[in-house]
């Protein structure tokens, strides 16, 4: 077997955020798996996504205490995610008020290049608005 069992996964909660380590090596945890080898049925994203972002409401706030969570002071910036699903529903994980079988709430969480995906597409449309005005 190619797996190494002397290596451990560990998981670090501080009240807010995980941090992941295999052993003592801490792991980004803003990765995600793109590799082309694993798609099929590719399309490009349609135009129309500024309007989109532009109805999508950026947030500050601080956290209360909920499930898991601790209360903190510390500002943070998001969205929320079900308003985000209503606009971009492939980019939010969960359903709003979910409860798991245990009773316990299901926490919402935004898949972050699903959505970088769509930033991306609306700075293009900029960007050829702009070409369009400079051209005029």
């Amino acid at each position: 077997s190619d797996r190494d069992e002397d290596n451990f996964f560990n998981v670090w909660w501080t009240g807010s955020a995980g941090d992941i380590y295999i052993d003592t090596t801490e792991m980004d945890l803003d990765f995600a798996v793109s590799d082309y080898r694993f798609k099929k049925d590719i399309q490009n994203i349609p135009d129309g996504v500024l309007e989109k972002i532009e109805s999508l409401r950026p947030i500050t706030y601080t956290q209360k205490e909920f499930d898991i969570f601790t209360e903190t002071d510390e500002p943070k910036s998001s969205l929320i995610a079900h308003e985000l699903q209503e606009v971009f529903p492939y980019v939010v994980n969960g359903e709003k008020d979910e409860i798991k079988e245990d009773g316990n709430p299901k926490i919402q969480s935004i898949n972050t290049l699903g959505l970088i995906s769509y930033l991306v597409k609306a700075v293009q449309e900029l960007s050829s608005k702009v070409t369009v005005l400079e051209n005029n």
